[in-house]
């Protein structure tokens, strides 16, 4: 069966991005991480996520996985943005306010996706800074976008455990963050060891070293989750028809002739 049949007739479900983006990024770091362990790259007790991808052959499987789920993330992002939107939907599409955090959150989103590009392609051991700038876009875009999409879910979402665990959620990814780069200052400016990525507890700094890197796995988790529960909304959409508009003209591209069967569309 050809897939552009299966694209038109049965639509692929917009809630497989949010898993898709899940599953990716739990097997890129339980992967890299037991690689990077049996090549002897990193310490087995609490290695920041990235030191389990800085080098190769690990450093290649992070960065080609990472680039997909930024892609899949971003498009992930934007089909929940654009749920929103449907006429049929409980959000509050007349109030200003509702609309310009949607956009914002939007944007949130979008940065935490590019930052997860730029982690992908600067590893720490090439080029410290650009990595360390791309895991605050990741990180500080993602909390603050876990934030801004409780708060807008709050009045029209049914089902409070779904609401309750993305506040929880929420909370714990946005502590975390701000926890994990202050202890990792402290710890990296303590630090008197010969290898910094294989850390020993002897080494001066060592529990402000444990105490980042489980905060840093603690967010990178806890948003895997928050982005399952997007699960929840993006269940009832799926991509039906793609419409390819020529420029300058009216004419277009599609499957008009197809039955929507009375299905949400999003385009």
């Amino acid at each position: 069966m050809p897939l552009d049949f299966l694209i038109t007739k049965c639509g692929i479900g917009l809630h497989l991005l949010p898993i898709l983006v899940c599953i990716l990024s739990l097997v890129a770091v339980t992967t890299c991480y037991f690689l990077s362990l049996t090549q002897d790259h990193i310490s087995p007790y609490f290695p920041y996520i990235s030191d389990a991808g800085s080098k190769i052959p690990e450093s290649c499987i992070f960065g080609q996985l990472l680039n997909i789920i930024s892609v899949l993330a971003g498009l992930c992002f934007y089909s929940w943005h654009k749920h929103l939107l449907d006429p049929s939907h409980k959000f509050n599409q007349r109030c200003y306010r509702q609309i310009k955090l949607a956009r914002i959150a939007l944007c949130f989103g979008f940065i935490c996706a590019f930052g997860m590009s730029v982690v992908a392609n600067f590893q720490e051991t090439a080029v410290w800074s650009m990595h360390l700038f791309g895991a605050g876009l990741l990180f500080g875009g993602g909390s603050i976008y876990a934030l801004i999409v409780t708060y807008i879910t709050y009045k029209y979402i049914v089902r409070s455990r779904i609401w309750i665990a993305r506040l929880v959620l929420a909370f714990i990814s946005l502590f975390s963050f701000i926890l994990q780069p202050t202890t990792g200052l402290i710890a990296r400016f303590m630090y008197d060891g010969d290898n910094i990525r294989k850390w020993k507890p002897t080494d001066k700094g060592y529990s402000y070293h444990v105490v980042s890197s489980i905060m840093e796995w603690i967010t990178a988790l806890s948003f895997i989750c928050f982005i399952f529960t997007l699960v929840w909304e993006l269940k009832d959409y799926k991509v039906h028809n793609v419409k390819i508009v020529r420029r300058w003209s009216m004419i277009h591209i599609d499957n008009s002739h197809d039955n929507d069967d009375d299905q949400n569309v999003l385009s």
